[in-house]
């Protein structure tokens, strides 16, 4: 497994999840909601999975908003959108960062370190790929895809 990395799945109607660059991915029903999945990894270790899916695009906006109001202050969360859990990035010693998922009840789910500079160039180098995928697969959403490929260069 690579030490950090980020891929982008969506879950067909029976469950099974596809890379959201494959072929597969054009010919799924156009939904309003994109059922899917990240694929963080820090440090070796998967901090998001296909375990923690959701609605992926509003995902991949709450991870462009929760590492910009992390440069920000040092600190912050992100609900997902249907499940019952909590992402969040803390300022740990010099230039490291750790990123958490609990769940409601702040039961710890999974967590990993990371230095800050390595997780913001690699959001920084997929993230506009895959939100403009995302926008070609579910042009409904272009604008929220949009706002958050302008918060990603900045």
């Amino acid at each position: 497994m690579d030490r950090l990395h980020i891929s982008t799945y969506l879950r067909t109607p029976r469950g099974r999840f596809i890379d959201v660059f494959s072929m597969e991915a054009e010919r799924q029903p156009t939904k309003a909601y994109l059922e899917g999945a990240i694929e963080l990894v820090l440090s070796g270790k998967a901090v998001l999975n296909q375990s923690l899916w959701d609605d992926v695009e509003f995902l991949w906006w709450g991870l462009v908003d929760m590492v910009v109001e992390f440069r920000k202050t040092g600190e912050a969360s992100m609900d997902f959108p249907d499940q019952p859990l909590t992402a969040t990035l803390t300022r740990r010693e010099r230039e490291w960062l750790r990123f958490e998922v609990r769940n409601w009840q702040g039961e710890l789910v999974t967590a990993s370190s990371v230095q800050e500079t390595a997780l913001f160039a690699l959001l920084k180098r997929e993230g506009p790929k895959t939100l403009a995928r995302l926008a070609e697969l579910n042009p409904a959403n272009a604008a929220s895809h949009e706002r958050a490929l302008a918060a990603l260069s900045r």
